[in-house]
């Protein structure tokens, strides 16, 4: 399985991530595809994973990863048979849904997937950054050991992982890894927590250390920030911005709606880097999926939803207006059409109907379906996951 992950992404792992995967492989929830003589061509790890869908509210989906397709392998079938095989597990086990992080954008569409939630990156440059006046925070900001931060951190991840949609529960073995330095040589780890009342609301995972390439000064490098008070991540920020010695601050991958931006007087200090898709949904039932989250508008919306591998369904989607919705199968005319993976596009909320309708994803039915699914599915906030799958 090791040899076969390595062919097909084109590397020699390091003795951490051997370790990791190894352990990850002898956990047994990986499927392979073997030949009839034996070969081992492809293989996939699957785990039960809890998605936070608007509302908010949880969805049990299954979290697919270290897809891998041997390169002798390729384009025979293999990938397809190995998702199918996911797709049916996953049914039979009542997941509404699949997850996952695509390494290629182009290949997981014709399955069904879609990006449901971007990421950004962003830097400042933190001469230009001046912070609006605003309340005195109620806690305190301290930095943790790393015993500390490993029985912390957990606690404070699954609290604010339930508050966002796109977020997904993490495994505990992933803090350990969160924890481990991984920056250029120079650069040290520290973990920032905001105290309020006794309770941990928020940390901060980052790297302080020397600017690539020989460039003077140093610069910090956000590699997690998580909260479940905006208190909580504003103080954060305070605390990551004021770091001594630093002129540059780099950031991993953040939420496309950054609420950093409206606390700075110049906003154009925050320097978007790059804007990706990051978490790939795929509704393996929709009807469930549809009813598990909230909407934020009454209405009726007949949806007819096509796939490439199973009939058309058509959906009565009624939201009661106080959040909740019934969905029913109906034989009525569709106010809406729409591929599998556009639903999944729009059903956290990343991705707007307009945008879908211009691309010819979905087609409006009836007058006016468009503008009520776009209210159904509105969100306050933009998705967006911390962790991987």
């Amino acid at each position: 399985m090791l040899a076969c992950s390595e062919a097909a992404y084109g590397v020699r792992y390091g003795e951490a991530a051997r370790d990791r995967l190894l352990e990850r492989f002898d956990g047994g929830d990986v499927r392979c595809a073997v030949t009839g003589d034996g070969e081992l061509v492809g293989l996939a790890a699957i785990d039960d994973v809890e998605l936070t869908v608007p509302g908010p509210a949880l969805l049990r989906v299954a979290g697919w990863s270290e897809v891998a397709v041997a390169p002798t392998a390729r384009r025979r079938g293999v990938l397809r048979a190995l998702v199918g095989a996911l797709r049916a597990e996953a049914v039979a086990d009542g997941r509404a849904g699949a997850v996952l992080f695509a390494s290629e954008a182009g290949i997981y569409g014709r399955f069904g997937f879609a990006p449901a939630c971007s990421a950004a990156r962003y830097q400042l440059d933190l001469a230009r950054v001046r912070l609006r006046p605003g309340p005195a925070p109620a806690g305190r900001v301290h930095l943790l050991r790393p015993n500390e931060a490993a029985s912390a951190l957990p606690a404070v991840f699954d609290a604010a992982r339930r508050l966002r949609p796109g977020e997904v529960d993490r495994a505990a073995g992933a803090f350990a890894t969160l924890l481990e330095p991984t920056g250029p040589a120079g650069a040290a780890r520290f973990v920032a927590a905001y105290e309020r009342s006794g309770r941990l609301d928020g940390y901060a995972v980052y790297d302080v250390g020397p600017r690539p390439g020989g460039r003077p000064g140093r610069q910090v490098e956000l590699v997690e920030l998580v909260a479940v008070a905006a208190s909580a991540e504003a103080a954060l920020w305070d605390h990551l911005l004021a770091t001594d010695l630093v002129r540059l601050l780099v950031t991993g991958e953040r939420p496309v709606d950054e609420a950093l931006r409206h606390r700075l007087e110049d906003p154009r200090a925050l320097e978007t880097v790059a804007v990706e898709d990051h978490l790939w949904l795929c509704l393996l039932d929709p009807a469930v999926a549809l009813a598990a989250r909230r909407y934020g508008a009454p209405g009726r919306l007949i949806l007819e939803v096509r796939t490439e591998s199973d009939p058309p369904s058509r959906l009565l989607l009624a939201s009661d207006g106080a959040g909740s919705a019934t969905v029913a199968p109906t034989t009525a005319p569709a106010d809406l059409v729409l591929d599998g993976a556009a639903l999944a596009a729009a059903y956290l909320g990343g991705t707007s109907l307009g945008s879908l309708c211009r691309a010819g994803r979905v087609q409006e039915q009836r007058p006016g379906a468009r503008s009520l699914a776009t209210a159904l599915l509105a969100t306050e906030d933009a998705p967006f996951c911390t962790g991987d799958v």
